[in-house]
């Protein structure tokens, strides 16, 4: 990257006062990716310079301008740039190493700055330096050092230096690999959200609302129209938070409750559905501290036997639900002195082996 734009970088981030972690989290890349960014020692991609852009509420244009010239290339005949220091007549010619990397015909681009080659093709991508050789291409990954070491990845397997490995052998790489991947799902995740985030969501709503009473002349039911606003809000904070207990269910309840009574008259017995909303905090709080105790079970008891009784008149023997109250605090109480009579095993077998 041109220093001048990576100099622009640290002072459009210091200027809205985030640091270097706070950038990585609300663009969605490594703390290590943004310093190297601002020491020029890389360049983001498209959709990060498009974020960069938006989070500074600058244009591309102003985030990228540069007073460099822009380098001018001019075709060279093939012989010609095959003979510049660097090229592809080093041990083996272009053509034998394509031809043991799997090949490509002449219809590829070719870009040179005198030491490195870069040429992609239908048949993949092919990079050569002075020291070093990669093809990355359909039938796989070859790379080739100056001093004779070599990988190939293909349908076969891996082989390193002429030697078959395992990925039990290969660990570290998978490891690493699925961290990149990790990154690079982030990074795609962190530009969906951003998509959604900045979506007109009240927008829509508002022209939705509008069509559907001119075009079917009622606006006594569409209101509710407006309830999915907070409803689309919730879901976004829920994905990019990545927390259930951050999803709008009290809202859905009563959405949901509101529908059935406007559209099919249903206002009792859906009432029952108010209900739900402390056992979906409940069932958060118990999971989350592990315990039992804290699920209000006596609601779900209620909530079922008042569903039994209004749907289908059935009070009676459904009322036996409200017996499995004290059984299932007994088991609660069981279960956590299970745990509890462990952990002090555990904490006494460390003891006695120190």
């Amino acid at each position: 990257m041109n220093i001048e734009i990576a100099n622009r970088l640290v002072e459009l981030r210091k200027k809205n006062n985030l640091s270097q972690e706070q950038l990585a989290e609300k663009i969605g890349v490594s703390r290590q990716a943004v310093s190297k960014w601002e020491r020029s020692e890389a360049s983001p991609d498209t959709d990060n310079l498009i974020m960069l852009a938006r989070l500074y509420n600058v244009s591309l244009d102003e985030l990228l301008k540069t007073e460099d010239e822009i380098p001018k290339y001019e075709d060279k005949p093939q012989e010609e740039e095959k003979s510049q220091d660097g090229g592809f007549d080093n041990e083996n010619t272009y053509d034998e190493t394509r031809q043991e990397n799997g090949g490509c015909d002449n219809n590829f681009r070719e870009y040179s700055d005198g030491k490195d080659k870069v040429n992609i093709g239908p048949n993949g991508i092919h990079v050569e330096d002075d020291e070093n050789y990669v093809h990355v291409g359909w039938d796989g990954i070859h790379v080739t050092e100056k001093n004779g070491d070599n990988v190939h990845i293909d349908r076969n397997g891996i082989f390193v230096n002429g030697e078959q490995k395992h990925w039990g052998d290969c660990e570290h790489a998978h490891v690493c690999c699925s961290h990149h991947g990790h990154e690079d799902n982030k990074q795609y995740m962190s530009a969906k959200l951003m998509l959604l985030t900045t979506l007109p969501f009240g927008l829509l709503v508002i022209a939705a609302y509008i069509f559907t009473g001119f075009y079917f002349n009622d606006w006594s039911k569409n209101w509710l129209l407006f309830f999915a606003i907070p409803l689309f809000d919730g879901i976004v904070s829920c994905i990019a938070k990545k927390k259930i207990n951050k999803f709008p269910f009290p809202i859905a309840c009563i959405t949901g409750y509101l529908c059935a009574g406007v559209f099919a008259g249903l206002w009792h017995p859906m009432w029952i559905i108010i209900l739900t909303i402390p056992l979906f905090e409940g069932l958060i709080s118990a999971v989350k501290h592990r315990s039992m105790t804290r699920f209000p079970y006596p609601v779900l008891v209620l909530v079922v036997f008042l569903a039994v009784g209004c749907v289908y008149g059935c009070w009676h023997p459904t009322w036996v639900v409200f017996l499995t109250i004290p059984i299932y605090y007994w088991l609660a109480a069981c279960i956590k002195h299970i745990r509890k009579d462990k952990a002090n095993r555990v904490e006494e077998f460390k003891t006695d082996g120190e």
